[in-house]
């Protein structure tokens, strides 16, 4: 009987120690992603013709926007505030400049894109002798999210975003 006592104290220790499987279970859900393209000429149009973006630049906006879109999303995801399947459907994320908009967008529903691409659009810092590019932040992200899928339960925060 001394014997068991121990043994139940570190199974109990054990148990309390390993993560719900059901959070573990949505954590691996979230766990997934598509390839980020970056849709140059939306960049290129936008842009001072002394001042468009290189090839290099918009290779390094591509990595550091994907980057930052998937840590949010797998935040959101995990914390059971954007469920994986509203990005199931989709096999690419399309970068583009947001001309005119003042906080980042994401559409499903752009025609030439094709119906298997979420559209992320940003604006850029187009001020300048430079063409400084950069990856919105993450809370402009976020936001960005929440208002796409849960425009109607965060509608004050959504509508405060619009232009």
């Amino acid at each position: 009987m001394r014997h068991i006592a121990p043994v139940i104290a570190v199974l109990a220790v054990l148990f309390l120690a390993t993560p719900n499987n059901a959070s573990a279970a949505t954590s691996r859900r979230c766990l997934f992603s598509f390839p980020t393209e970056v849709d140059g000429r939306s960049f290129q149009d936008s842009a001072l013709p002394n001042r468009r973006p290189t090839a290099a630049q918009l290779e390094a906006l591509r990595i550091q926007a994907q980057r930052r879109f998937w840590t949010v999303f797998r935040r959101l995801c995990t914390a059971g505030r954007v469920p994986p399947i509203v990005l199931r459907p989709f096999r690419r994320l399309l970068l583009q400049h947001a001309a005119g908009a003042d906080n980042t967008v994401f559409t499903a529903d752009d025609g030439e894109a094709g119906d298997d691409t979420l559209v992320f659009q940003y604006v850029f810092d187009e001020g300048g002798d430079t063409v400084r590019l950069s990856a919105p932040d993450e809370a402009d992200i976020r936001d960005g999210l929440i208002c796409w899928f849960a425009y109607d339960r965060h509608q004050s925060m959504c509508e405060q975003r619009l232009p």
